[in-house]
């Protein structure tokens, strides 16, 4: 089997981590890989050095500003001229034999779609979002359907969000590389000085109102009033950002118990640092990895139910589902987790064995049979 994975050269987080994950597992599995990269960027030179071959087109600049109609339509606009001069560089890239074209980034839809139909084979999108509101669902429905894309969700939420044009789903996975194991030190909570005996929660994401590491914070510094041997770690950046001073100063009375310690290298030594993860995300989780990491971590995990979560947390089983993202729902759901801190052990258990289907292995493997059987 051959396949052709078109990639961005600035790729990050969960989709960086999923395409690397698959991108090994199937060329261990036989399968020759190769890519068309679109810019040059933090990812690009690992993108090349895992591949069988690869080609190269310029950066697609986009804003990253929000998601208004502004922004969007402007990014529209770039996408088409673009597109214009990038399908002239693909015409002369002497193409050859492929089984599937797949892609990630909804904005590569038409160069993957000019690919697919110049080598004839099967168009793949395994989504990295959900799709929200009616024009959204419209819109990625039609592309679907115009341009014979199969959809495959990265949840079975996010399959479920954009409708009928979509009806398989295959997880991004964890990394295994990247999870704590039995003999990875604490580091944090011995740099930190925290008492083996503290009850220790964490995050970890970029720090921005999207992931409301705020309402964390405003329900552990209420929590704090009742339990003191109660440590929260909050992790990524950045911490210069006026949002990221804000949570810095409502956690200032209880700076003792609440760190921020930035940008994590090695989040195996993270998830070894605390007892329960945190995922303070206010709006749909298309998947979620730090949750599906902390799993694989042994961990019971605390998350917004809307989206991925609700498909990996069993509520007492493995962690807590919060029904509203507010900072009354967060307390609520922390202080349950302290009353029950005698069964995080068993949790964690739970949580480890129940991780396997989230794995990258196990979900390379799935939409490899995919391929196999289209």
């Amino acid at each position: 089997m051959r396949i052709l994975k078109i990639l961005s050269g600035n790729d990050g987080g969960g989709v960086y981590q999923c395409e690397q994950q698959f991108i090994k597992y199937w060329i261990q599995k036989g399968v020759e890989v190769d890519a068309i990269i679109i810019g040059e960027g933090g990812s690009s030179e690992t993108y090349k050095r895992i591949v069988n071959s690869y080609f190269t087109l310029p950066r697609l600049n986009l804003s990253n500003r929000g998601i208004t109609p502004f922004n969007e339509l402007n990014n529209i606009r770039k996408v088409h001229d673009y597109n214009r001069k990038a399908f002239h560089l693909i015409d002369k890239m002497g193409l050859t034999r492929y089984d599937a074209v797949i892609f990630r980034r909804h904005f590569f839809t038409k160069i993957a779609s000019r690919v697919s139909k110049l080598l004839k084979v099967e168009l793949y999108w395994h989504m990295p979002i959900s799709v929200n509101g009616v024009f959204e669902k419209f819109y990625f429905s039609r592309l679907a359907k115009k341009y014979d894309i199969k959809v495959i969700g990265n949840s079975e939420y996010s399959m479920n969000s954009i409708g009928s044009v979509s009806n398989d789903f295959v997880y991004p996975g964890f990394n295994n590389d990247r999870i704590a194991r039995y003999e990875t030190k604490p580091s944090y909570r011995d740099n930190l000085s925290i008492p083996k005996d503290s009850a220790v929660f964490g995050v970890a994401a970029r720090i921005t109102k999207r992931k409301a590491q705020h309402l964390l914070i405003e329900a552990f510094t209420k929590l704090l009033r009742k339990y003191k041997n109660v440590h929260l770690l909050v992790a990524g950046g950045p911490l210069d950002t006026h949002y990221a001073k804000h949570c810095i100063k409502l956690a200032q009375e209880f700076k003792s118990n609440i760190h921020f310690i930035g940008q994590v290298e090695i989040m195996a030594e993270f998830y070894a640092s605390i007892d329960v993860y945190v995922n303070s995300r206010i709006d749909a989780e298309p998947f979620g990895i730090s949750i599906a990491e902390s799993l694989g971590s042994g961990l019971p995990v605390i998350a917004f139910k809307k989206g991925g979560p609700s498909e990996m947390i069993i509520p007492g089983k493995n962690g807590w589902l919060i029904d509203t993202p507010k900072t009354y729902s967060y307390y609520m759901v922390l202080q349950n987790a302290i009353e029950n801190k005698q069964k995080w052990k068993k949790m964690g258990e739970f949580s480890r064995n129940y991780s396997d289907k989230f794995s990258s292995v196990y979900n390379a493997n799935k939409f490899f049979q995919i391929l196999k059987n289209n």
